[in-house]
């Protein structure tokens, strides 16, 4: 493994591992240590919250009773779900220099202030009660979302998990990532900063912050995408009575809610380019020397250090997040909730007819856009990725990952806690250029049927998000995601790709009964497709 990578132990025997939680032990209030600057947004109230729960103490006995310590994670979840997010928001708008809580004359990016942020922070969060709120529902109504589907698994504790994850590698690999909604900008490397004031920077706490809202609040719109699983499943109960008249249950946006959804789409699928990257610079555009003709703004410029931003709407992402709508995917649904509820969202800047006229303009532009981005790319595969050091990988990657202690409805009626039994990180490298993921699950012994499932599902997604396609020659990634069953591994599948070779690789080994010998087979996406089609239809018969 090279120096510059990671590697982490999430689970083991199903249950998460201790030292994934001991990132909470930088926690430090006057540290200046780069490793701890990831850490700066949160308060010290939240910070105290946060090791009551994840306490070392507990969690060196976890595994001789981890039902106890989930039982009591879930009961704390709620209150620190909504902490957590609410010191994010309101550290993002501390750092907005456009703002009176901004604090000009003091390096406000190295922590939250402690001396005032408990007196206002909760009423400089609006919309926050509206949101949590509707989480609480949402948590209430997980016990219905678990009948309706038999592959249905947690959301609920998962979105901290992912936001663990995270957090590891933003404290490796932070100062690599690029925020695709503006190239301009650049992580600091420490977390000094200007806060837009002239070069585009952004500090690594900001950018911690902004993962925060990603993942804990990515999965929030999921109840809305399986309203047709639950009438399926009422229809096929009523069925066995005969002809019962049944309407099914069904929702649609309101026309009022089209100028909303129509400002998402175009919001999360445009980038912030300043004038000289855009065809029309600001002596041609027309609209741009009529507003300034009489105005003082033209005079100003010429003594600036600020750019002009035009907004660029980049039309293959609206249509795929558009596509994405029309199927109410919980990705795009959660995007919407958030920018319906948080009034950091509303007064997010788009323009599209006139250009953006400060840097921070366009630094708050990409913030709020990447985030929202992010949360609807999650669910949006016709989407690929050339890049790796940015968030709307970071959460595929971390959400992909998080695979243990989120049993199915099928396996808490087997008694089970969950199939990972072992789930590890076993290396990851993300540079500006080169990145390598390895990453190992190994899960109980599972019927061939239930591991061909799995495996199609996984690496179908991984398949279309990497596929290849324009400007592909700028990637340079290695990728094993690799998937074992049963005791010493006999049965293992792997999912492989490098950018320098032309074709995916899919790779099936087994170990037959009381042999040696491996017994492997090469195969490609569409041979596990067409296998899981024969299984349908093989399953659809037999009814």
């Amino acid at each position: 493994m090279s120096a510059e990578s990671l590697s982490l132990l999430f689970a083991e025997d199903g249950d998460s591992a201790p030292e994934f939680y001991q990132i909470f032990n930088t926690f430090s209030e006057d540290s200046s240590d780069v490793n701890t600057l990831f850490f700066k947004f949160l308060s010290d109230t939240t910070k105290r919250q946060i090791k009551s729960v994840f306490r070392l103490d507990d969690l060196r006995d976890y595994k001789k009773s981890p039902s106890v310590h989930k039982g009591i994670l879930a009961n704390k979840i709620g209150g620190l779900w909504k902490e957590i997010l609410i010191d994010a928001i309101y550290f993002l708008r501390i750092n907005d220099s456009r703002e009176r809580l901004f604090y000009k004359d003091k390096n406000t990016k190295s922590d939250m202030k402690q001396s005032v942020v408990e007196a206002v922070r909760r009423a400089n969060t609006f919309g926050i009660d509206d949101l949590y709120a509707y989480f609480n529902q949402f948590t209430e109504f997980e016990s219905i979302l678990y009948g309706t589907d038999k592959f249905y698994r947690d959301h609920i504790i998962h979105p901290i998990n992912v936001w663990i994850i995270g957090l590891h590698i933003i404290k490796k690999f932070g100062s690599s990532f690029k925020i695709l909604s503006c190239e301009k900008i650049e992580v600091a490397k420490n977390d000094s900063g200007d806060n837009g004031q002239s070069k585009m920077h952004l500090s690594i706490a900001e950018l911690s912050a902004m993962w925060t809202v990603i993942s804990l609040t990515h999965d929030i719109g999921y109840p809305l995408e399986k309203v047709e699983k639950i009438n399926d499943q009422l229809e096929k109960m009523l069925g066995q009575f005969g002809k019962i008249k049944f309407n099914r249950s069904n929702f649609a946006f309101e026309n009022r809610h089209d100028n909303l959804v129509n400002f998402l789409i175009n919001f999360i699928s445009s980038v912030a380019k300043p004038d000289s990257n855009n065809p029309h610079s600001l002596t041609n555009h027309k609209q741009w020397k009529f507003w300034t003709k009489k105005s003082k703004i033209a005079k100003h410029k010429k003594d600036s250090k600020e750019n002009n931003w035009f907004i660029h709407k980049r039309w293959k992402y609206w249509s795929k997040f558009s596509k994405s709508w029309e199927a109410y995917d919980h990705g795009i649904v959660s995007s919407l909730i958030l920018l319906k509820s948080l009034t950091f969202f509303i007064e997010a800047d788009y323009a599209d007819s006139s250009p953006l006229t400060k840097n921070e303009d366009a630094r708050q532009f990409a913030i709020r856009s990447e985030i929202l981005h992010s949360i609807a790319a999650h669910t949006t595969p016709k989407i690929y990725h050339l890049l790796t050091n940015n968030l709307p990988f970071l959460l595929i990657l971390c959400d992909e990952m998080q695979e243990w202690s989120r049993p199915t409805f099928s396996d808490i009626r087997a008694g089970a806690r969950g199939r990972a039994r072992r789930v590890e990180l076993t290396e990851l490298s993300i540079d500006k250029m080169n990145s390598k993921i390895e990453f190992k699950a190994d899960y109980e012994d599972l019927p061939y049927d239930s591991q061909l499932i799995l495996a199609e599902k996984i690496f179908s997604g991984w398949y279309e998000r990497l596929r290849y396609a324009l400007d592909d020659a700028e990637r340079n990634l290695t990728f094993h995601w690799t998937l074992s069953f049963g005791e010493e591994a006999k049965f293992v599948w792997e999912f492989i790709f490098n950018s320098s070779n032309p074709t995916f690789e899919i790779v099936e080994l087994m170990i037959p009964e009381g042999e040696n010998d491996n017994c492997q087979k090469r195969k490609t996406i569409e041979d596990l497709k067409a296998l899981r089609e024969k299984l349908n239809n093989r399953h659809s018969s037999k009814k």
